[in-house]
C-alpha cells in the first residue's frame, strides 16, 4: 500500500496565515541592513545638485534668452525647476547626480525605490521654511522632513 508523505500532498489544508505562493525558505532572501547616509554626504549631495542644477537652469534660461527680470517670476521658475529635477530623478531612478556622486540613493522603508507619490512629497516638502536645518535635528536616523514625511531614508549603496 503506498502512502502520501503530509510535505508532498497536494491535498494538504494550508493554513490561512502562511501564504501558499511564498518562496520556499530555502530560497528567501535575506533583509539587508540599511545604512543612513551621514550628515556630510548628504551636504555634499545637496551641493552637487545645486550646482549641477543651477548651472543647467542658467544655461538652458540664457540660450533660450528667456530669463525673467522679475525676480518673483525667476524664483517660481527656480522651484519649478528644482521640483521637476528631484522629482524625476528620484521618483525614476531612485537618485539624483550628487547621489550618484557620493554613493547614496533614496529607499522607502522597505529599502525599495521611491514611488513617484513619495518623489513629489519628497520634492514639495523642500519648500518647507528650514527644512534644510530639520536633518540637523533629525538624531540618529539622520533623516530631514522631507525624508520623513515622504516615508523615505538616504542610504549608503551596498
Amino acid at each position: 500500500e503506498r502512502r502520501l508523505n503530509d510535505s508532498h500532498n497536494p491535498y494538504q489544508v494550508v493554513p490561512r496565515s502562511v501564504d501558499p505562493y511564498a518562496a520556499p525558505a530555502s530560497s528567501v532572501v535575506h533583509e539587508v541592513e540599511l545604512e543612513p547616509a551621514g550628515r556630510g554626504l548628504r551636504f555634499l549631495n545637496y551641493l552637487i545638485d545645486s550646482l549641477a542644477l543651477g548651472s543647467t537652469f542658467g544655461f538652458v534660461l540664457g540660450v533660450l534668452g528667456a530669463i525673467p527680470r522679475d525676480p518673483i517670476a525667476f524664483m517660481f521658475l527656480n522651484i519649478g525647476a528644482t521640483f521637476v529635477y528631484y522629482t524625476i530623478m528620484e521618483g525614476a531612478f531612485g537618485v539624483t547626480l550628487g547621489k550618484l556622486a557620493t554613493g547614496t540613493r533614496v529607499v522607502d522603508e522597505n529599502g525599495d525605490p521611491p514611488g513617484p507619490g513619495q518623489a513629489m512629497i519628497r520634492s514639495l516638502c523642500r519648500f518647507i521654511p528650514f527644512e534644510p536645518f530639520s536633518l540637523l535635528f533629525s538624531g540618529e536616523r539622520r533623516t530631514g522632513w522631507h525624508d520623513s514625511l515622504a516615508g523615505t531614508l538616504v542610504v549608503k549603496k551596498i
